[in-house]
């Protein structure tokens, strides 16, 4: 499983948002699917409040499981709330990648005193066609871009052109 940590030194008046974009597809069923949720939660736990956190989830297609929510620890943990979206998440269909990079693309942001992120959780075994372009646009909206291969059979060669960080979790 992918140990999630983001840069512990920040100023007061920094705060993230992480585009979390979750791969669905069949290929990630089973132990996949579990550690892609257990990545996903380890991260939303280490957010403070005033952080924000977007879920977008792909299979046959891509769909929006979470919008842009504020990370609040009372009255109500918003991370609690994140946790049962997760929790939702089943693994079946095909992988299109492509409209999962749209997608997300609509959600990074440059608002001021934000800082974006913008994390890929996938085995990279995309059945849709995703082209350089696609990835240099995202690349050159967000922030940064974070594309962690799960699993054995990553297709590194895809992941690797988001740019970033890697890991295998």
């Amino acid at each position: 499983m992918w140990n999630t940590r983001l840069p512990a030194v920040r100023t007061e008046d920094i705060h993230y948002n992480i585009v979390l974009v979750i791969d669905c597809s069949g290929s990630m069923y089973g132990e996949k699917m579990t550690n892609t949720i257990k990545s996903a939660q380890n991260l939303v736990d280490t957010l403070q409040d005033g952080d924000r956190v977007t879920v977008i989830s792909f299979a046959d297609e891509a769909k929006v499981v979470l919008p842009t929510t504020e990370i609040k620890s009372s009255p109500q943990n918003t991370r609690d709330d994140v946790a049962i979206k997760l929790g939702y998440l089943r693994a079946e269909g095909l992988t299109n990648m492509a409209d999962a990079i749209i997608l997300a693309a609509k959600y990074d942001t440059t608002d001021e005193g934000y800082y974006s992120f913008l994390v890929l959780l996938s085995d990279g075994q995309a059945t849709t066609p995703v082209n350089n372009s696609m990835i240099e646009e995202l690349s050159n909206n967000a922030q940064r871009v974070l594309a962690v291969g799960i699993g054995e059979d990553v297709d590194s060669e895809l992941l690797n052109k988001f740019g970033g960080a890697k890991w295998n979790a």
